[in-house]
């Protein structure tokens, strides 16, 4: 069995006597028309999956035919999704009416997608607060000038590109 994280460079080597005429990868018992098998040497064949993802998960097998018949290998590949942990979540504010309230929230590892929510509504490029990606972990919601309209409950979702969303709020209140 090879065991790979998501994102991972994954190699399957196979090593030969003899000459080969066709090499044929299948993935799942079909036959994987879309890979590339790459030639190392005088013997040796490999499949390369560059950044393994949870829909590489299967079992590969390899048939090598020459002349003489057959042959074949397999081997199960398992990927493992990594944990995500919030490194910084969201907190609740209080802060006085005309000043600037941002929200930050970090995580350890890139999103591929983020969207803030007001009680319940996503905030769109025309709402007063905006968005802001520090760097590829951490995300803020800059109100600038807060009024008592910006008293809500907000919230942030995190599509990840192999898991569902993962969501975290925050109430936020002015005085």
């Amino acid at each position: 069995p090879v065991t790979a994280e998501v994102g991972e460079k994954v190699t399957f080597e196979v090593e030969t006597k003899g000459t080969i005429k066709q090499v044929k990868w299948y993935k799942n018992g079909v036959e994987a028309k879309d890979v590339e098998t790459k030639k190392v040497g005088d013997n040796k064949y490999q499949l390369i999956i560059d950044k393994a993802t949870k829909d590489d998960e299967a079992e590969y097998k390899v048939v090598l035919s020459n002349e003489e018949g057959d042959a074949d290998s397999s081997a199960k590949l398992t990927v493992k999704l990594p944990k995500i942990e919030f490194t910084k979540s969201l907190e609740d504010q209080t802060i006085d009416a005309g000043t600037k309230a941002v929200l930050s929230i970090e995580v350890n590892l890139p999103p591929k997608q983020v969207k803030w929510y007001k009680n319940g509504k996503e905030i769109t490029e025309s709402d007063k607060a905006k968005p802001n990606k520090l760097n590829d972990n951490t995300y803020q919601l800059i109100i600038p000038d807060a009024s008592k309209d910006d008293t809500a409950d907000y919230k942030v979702r995190f599509q990840f590109f192999y898991l569902s969303e993962h969501t975290y709020q925050s109430f936020f209140c002015l005085f």
